[in-house]
C-alpha cells in the first residue's frame, strides 16, 4: 500500500510539473487549436513519460531525456518558431532544475542526498518535493507575469496580493522543515501534514488558474465592448455623412431657384437684397458641410459633433487642426474617452458662461515628437481645487470626478500628461501625448 501511495504521489508531481510547463509555454507560444480536454490528455501523456524516465533511476538519463521531452511537448502542443520553442525549453528546464538547486543550497544538503531522498519512503522526502515544486510554481508565475502581454498582465498591486499566498505557504513549509518537528511517535500526524502540504500546493495553483480564467474573460469582454463602441462610432459617422449629403441634395435642388431670384434682384438693381440672399445661401452650405478637420475619421466625428452642439447653443466654437496633426497611434477608445471628457466639460462650462466661447487647437510639437491638444473655454462658475486636484462642482461629484482622472490615466499610457490653468474667466486644458510613430 505504501509503495502505491509513493508512486501516486510521484505521478501527481509529474502531472503538476508538466502543467506548470504547459502554462509557461502558453504564455509566449500560440496554442494549437483544439478542445480543452485534449490539452488535459497531452499533459497526462507527457507526465506519464516523465514519470517513466524518473522510475528508471538514472541521473544521466534523466538530465538528457527530460529536456528532450519538454521540447517535444512544445512541438506537439504549440505553434511557433522552432528557435522560440528551444529557448522556452531552455528557460523551463533551468527553472525546474534551478529551483531544486536553490532548495539544496537553502537546506544545506547535497544534491546526492536530494536525489536519494526522493527514492526512500520517508515523509521528509514528500515535504521536500512539495517545497521544490512550490518554489518552481512561484518562479514560473513571476516569469509569466513579466513576459505577458499588457492586456493579460495583472497590475502590480494585484500580483503582489496573489503572490502573497504561495509565499506564505512556502514559509510555513520551510518553517516545518527547519524546526525539525518530530512526528516519530505519531505517523498519522506525518500523513496529515503531507496531505495538507500537497493541498496547499494544489490550492495555490488553483488560485492562479482561477485568476487567469477570469482575466481572459475580462479581456474578451473588453474586446467585445471596444468592437461594439467602434461600430457605434462608425455608424454615427455614417449617419452624419448621410445627413450632410441629404442637406446638400436639398440645397442643390433649391440652388437653381435661389440663383434665379438673385438674378432677378440684380436686374432690379436691388444689390443689398441680392447680397443678403447669397449670404444666407452660403451659411446654409457651411452648415450642411461635413468638415474634414484631419485624416482621422473618429477625430472628425467628435469635433463635428461638438461644433454642431455649440452652434445650437449659440456658443462660438473655433477649431484649428494643424495640417499633418498625427493622432493615429492613440487607440480609438482612448481617443474618444479623452476628447469626450475634455470637450464635454468645456462645452458645459461655456454654455453656462456669459461669453460662450470655446477654442480648440491641435498641433504637433518638437518636430512631430508630441501631439498637443489645447482647449480653452469661458466659464463663470467657481473652480474648486483640493491638493492640486480639480474637483467637480456638479451634483454627482463621485461620477463626474472620474472624468479628468480618467484623461490623466490614459495620457500616462502614451507618456503624456494633462495640465489645466484658469484666469480671467478662461479655463485652459493642455493635453500632451508622445508620438510613438515618430
Amino acid at each position: 500500500m505504501k509503495d502505491i501511495i509513493i508512486l501516486m504521489f510521484r505521478l501527481m508531481v509529474c502531472i503538476f510539473e508538466i502543467w506548470m510547463l504547459f502554462g509557461f509555454y502558453n504564455n509566449f507560444l500560440k496554442n494549437k487549436p483544439r478542445k480543452s480536454r485534449n490539452n488535459i490528455f497531452i499533459i497526462l501523456v507527457f507526465a506519464l513519460i516523465i514519470f517513466a524516465i524518473n522510475s528508471i533511476d538514472n541521473t544521466i538519463l534523466n538530465l538528457i531525456c527530460v529536456p528532450v521531452v519538454y521540447f517535444v511537448l512544445a512541438i506537439v502542443a504549440f505553434n511557433g518558431n522552432v528557435f522560440k520553442k528551444l529557448f522556452g525549453t531552455l528557460i523551463g528546464t533551468i527553472v525546474i532544475l534551478g529551483t531544486e538547486l536553490i532548495i539544496v543550497a537553502v537546506l544545506n544538503i547535497t544534491s546526492k542526498e536530494l536525489i536519494e531522498s526522493s527514492m526512500v519512503n520517508e515523509p521528509s522526502a514528500f515535504v521536500l518535493t512539495i517545497i521544490v515544486k512550490m518554489v518552481t510554481f512561484i518562479v514560473f508565475e513571476i516569469i509569466k507575469q513579466f513576459s505577458s502581454k499588457e492586456s493579460e498582465m495583472m497590475d502590480g498591486k494585484t500580483f503582489c496580493l496573489y503572490i502573497l499566498t504561495p509565499l506564505s505557504c512556502l514559509g510555513i513549509m520551510f518553517s516545518v522543515v527547519f524546526c525539525r518537528i518530530d512526528f516519530t511517535e505519531n505517523s498519522l500526524a506525518k500523513s496529515v501534514l503531507i496531505i495538507f502540504f500537497f493541498c496547499m500546493l494544489i490550492g495555490n495553483a488553483a488560485i492562479f488558474y482561477g485568476y487567469n480564467r477570469y482575466a481572459k474573460i475580462l479581456v474578451e469582454k473588453e474586446k467585445n465592448r471596444r468592437t461594439v463602441m467602434e461600430q457605434k462610432m462608425e455608424l454615427e459617422s455614417y449617419k452624419k455623412v448621410n445627413v450632410a449629403n441629404d442637406r446638400y441634395i436639398t440645397l442643390l435642388h433649391d440652388t437653381n431657384h435661389h440663383i434665379k431670384k438673385v438674378y432677378s434682384l440684380l436686374k432690379k438693381d436691388k444689390k443689398d437684397d441680392a447680397m443678403n440672399m447669397l449670404s444666407k445661401l452660403f451659411d446654409k452650405y457651411e452648415k450642411a458641410e461635413m468638415i474634414e478637420y484631419s485624416g482621422n475619421t473618429i477625430l472628425n466625428t467628435i469635433l463635428s459633433d461638438y461644433k454642431e452642439k455649440s452652434s445650437k447653443e449659440n456658443i462660438e466654437c473655433d477649431i484649428f487642426v494643424e495640417r499633418g496633426f498625427n493622432i493615429e497611434y492613440v487607440d480609438e477608445i482612448d481617443l474618444v474617452a479623452m476628447l469626450s471628457n475634455l470637450l464635454s466639460n468645456s462645452y458645459e462650462a461655456a454654455a453656462k458662461s456669459d461669453m460662450k466661447k470655446i477654442r480648440i487647437q491641435m498641433f504637433m510639437q518638437n518636430d512631430g515628437s508630441f501631439s498637443v491638444i489645447k482647449i480653452e473655454n469661458s466659464y463663470t462658475s467657481m473652480i474648486v481645487e483640493e491638493d492640486s486636484v480639480l474637483k467637480t462642482t456638479k451634483q454627482n461629484k463621485e461620477f463626474h470626478g472620474l472624468g479628468i482622472k480618467s484623461v490623466q490615466q490614459i495620457a500616462e499610457k502614451y507618456n503624456g500628461w494633462l495640465s489645466s490653468t484658469w484666469s480671467d474667466n478662461v479655463f485652459k486644458s493642455v493635453l500632451i501625448l508622445e508620438n510613438s510613430m515618430c
